[in-house]
């Protein structure tokens, strides 16, 4: 981890634990700490990685409160509609748990191990969804391959698309679980620092509702100061040539190299010395 990594090399005592999850959201987020502080310990502090498309991402998920005991009746009284939610997740999976388990088990074959199984069902979706994969092990699968793969490069250039509007109905979930990570931390008393992630600057086309975008963070840097919580705008910080490659060879608007997680940590490391009456 950059983070730890740039610690130690400056000689700080801090050290870090990500949490995340593939495509998670503010309850993910939420869910996490709950479960972490109650099985391991309270952290001194919770850094917050800020990305606007995490508006969009439904329901929460298992892993994200896996193990987390029954909440305390003051912290579901106090603790914002976004615990409210974990609450009723948390009881529709004890409520479904066996039922689903046991749906999973028909599926299972006797004669077939795990891993076979998993393996045939990645081969039928590649030769799904890639014809050239279908066609492996022949010439002709070469040739659809490199067709695809000159058009893929002649338009990428001229194929920038913004993302869907997020819905409305998303946003307001979404946006509970961020209220409540400010209520939640309150009560623990553990700190609590945002970062505005990192976006690619200079695309001819902004990935995201630019106007909604800049909307939603100014609110988050304004409830930050008026509730004195560390915030930090880090849009730009990280430069194009260190941002990864999506599909079809357009810039990746969420993922970045090993230059840019360096760059990151270290401005991350220096806002936190900044706040050091935080820890």
């Amino acid at each position: 981890m950059a983070m730890n990594a740039e610690s130690e090399r400056k000689g700080l005592n801090l050290r870090f634990l990500q949490l995340s999850r593939p495509n998670g959201n503010f309850h993910d987020a939420l869910a996490q700490y709950l479960t972490f502080r109650a099985l391991v310990g309270t952290p001194d502090a919770i850094l917050v990685a800020v990305t606007y498309d995490d508006l969009r991402e439904p329901g929460i998920q298992f892993k994200s409160f896996e193990g987390l005991p029954p909440l305390s009746i003051d912290l579901i009284k106090n603790g914002g509609p976004g615990i409210s939610h974990i609450v009723a997740e948390m009881t529709a999976q004890q409520n479904t748990g066996s039922s689903s388990s046991a749906a999973q088990n028909k599926h299972i074959s006797k004669t077939k191990l795990p891993h076979e199984i998993l393996e045939d069902f990645i081969v039928a979706k590649m030769e799904r969804l890639f014809n050239s994969f279908k066609l492996r092990g022949k010439v002709s699968a070469y040739f659809e391959w490199k067709t695809q793969d000159l058009v893929s490069r002649f338009t990428r250039n001229t194929s920038y698309k913004r993302s869907p509007d997020i819905p409305e109905h998303y946003k307001t979930w979404n946006l509970a679980a961020l209220d409540s990570l400010f209520k939640v931390t309150r009560l623990h008393q553990t700190k609590l620092l945002f970062y505005k992630a990192p976006h690619p600057q200079g695309l001819p086309l902004f990935y995201h509702d630019r106007n909604d975008y800049d909307n939603f963070h100014n609110q988050l840097a304004l409830r930050c100061k008026n509730e004195k919580v560390p915030y930090i705008d880090l849009e730009p910080i990280v430069p194009m040539q260190y941002w990864g490659l999506a599909n079809g060879g357009l810039p990746d608007t969420f993922h970045f190299k090993g230059e840019g997680h360096e760059l990151l940590a270290t401005a991350l490391l220096d806002f936190i010395k900044g706040h050091a009456h935080a820890f």
